[in-house]
């Protein structure tokens, strides 16, 4: 490590502001737009050649983020101008994801990185030949990482398809008879029922803060409205204990039950439980019926319908449905064997994403392992090569 310089950011690049931009949420091709949280859209034209880096600099979260290809900064945030041709650009992303930026706070009203903080950051640039296979390792768990994200969004798209196709243009069943029903024609021997026929519903609770053993060691997932993001959910940010469960109002939810946030900005959103959870309050349980039906048909008519079932809430400036409104909601229900059938057919797929769900953990927390090791050098080469293969296969 002899051949590595210590120096601080502000020797090798500047923080550069971004630029307004209008009409970039409504673009949906085109270059990437980039703000504090990262891409926020699109837009015709670029601002910086890629690869680049963007540093957030307004706001609660500040976060660091790569583009590959040109992209666009908005006045929100830096985009990252080099002053060496020394860096690798993937390998400074990784580097910075390493410094707490939002600590790096300018005093103002509203919360802004400094530059001058950033400038004084220490660094430790070893050679541009370590900094590319570095950056070459961490790439790999990304990459992986990012292609089973977008595995993900197209197992949902062919399940939301295969639902379309079966429960609102009844594509399987155009050959045989049709009937007048208050929802339209619907397939002779279908019917219009109400969700509380297929599920029942409960509403989850919150323990006691003031009971510290209900919280202290806690193995058991609890999980909030805002950790809701139409996927599985396999960790919360908090979890609760047994005591918990048995003396509070917090239920346990076996796996695979579907949950739906009752209340504020996140109403409407949906998830599935990967393991037995327990929820707060906010959230509405759908707990199936019938054993060999599956909750994903819930899922998916609760997601098609979301638009529908948000204008349904009441509460002013703060949206609330409730368990009544879920219950009673509208659904097309075929004869249970061909329930049994669509729920055969897009259970592979819901299988299939959550495999990808735990394997995407698995990689970050791998990446989150050698990250910090990889960027100060506290880990052989060769050593990390071998523990990425490993996760990788």
């Amino acid at each position: 490590m002899s051949e590595w310089k210590r120096m601080k950011w502000g020797d090798i690049a500047s923080l550069e502001y971004g630029k307004a931009l209008r009409n970039y949420k409504n673009t949906i091709k085109g270059y990437p737009v980039y703000g504090t949280n990262g891409q926020i859209g699109y837009n015709e034209n670029y601002l910086c050649e890629g690869p680049g880096i963007i540093i957030g600099r307004k706001g609660a979260y500040r976060g660091v983020h790569y583009s590959p290809e040109d992209f666009y900064v908005i006045d929100t945030a830096f985009y990252l101008n080099m002053l060496s041709e020394n860096i690798d650009w993937k390998w400074a992303y990784y580097e910075l994801l390493t410094k707490d930026i939002n600590s790096m706070d300018s005093g103002s009203a509203i919360p802004s990185t400094s530059r001058s903080d950033f400038y004084e950051l220490p660094l430790t640039l070893p050679p541009l030949k370590y900094q590319k296979i570095v950056s070459n390792i961490l790439s790999s768990l990304d990459d992986k990482i990012e292609l089973n994200r977008k595995m993900n969004e197209t197992l949902e798209e062919m399940a939301m398809t295969l639902y379309k196709h079966w429960f609102v243009d009844f594509g399987p069943f155009q050959d045989g008879e049709f009937v007048d029903s208050e929802l339209g024609r619907i397939p002779k021997g279908w019917e219009v029922g109400k969700l509380q026929e297929l599920y029942t519903t409960s509403a989850g609770g919150t323990p006691s803060r003031k009971t510290k053993s209900y919280y202290q060691n806690g193995t058991i997932n609890w999980l909030k409205t805002k950790e809701l993001n139409d996927n599985f959910i396999i960790n919360t940010e908090e979890k609760i204990t047994e005591e918990a469960v048995q003396k509070s109002s917090a239920k346990l939810f076996r796996e695979n039950t579907v949950i739906i946030a009752m209340y504020g900005a996140t109403v409407g959103q949906l998830g599935i439980l990967a393991s037995e959870s327990t929820t707060n309050q906010a959230c509405c349980a759908l707990l199936k019926k019938y054993e060999n039906v599956d909750p994903y048909i819930g899922y998916l008519h609760l997601k098609y319908n979301r638009e529908n079932i948000i204008n349904l809430a009441n509460g002013g400036a703060q949206q609330n449905i409730n368990q009544r409104i879920i219950k009673q909601y509208p659904i097309i229900i075929p004869p249970i064997d061909e329930l049994i059938e669509f729920n055969h057919t897009v259970k592979t797929l819901f299988e299939l994403k959550r495999e990808h769900e735990f394997q995407i953990i698995t990689l970050t927390q791998a990446r989150d392992y050698l990250l910090p090791s990889l960027i100060s050098g506290e880990i052989d080469l060769s050593e990390a090569k071998e523990h990425v293969e490993e996760v990788l296969t």
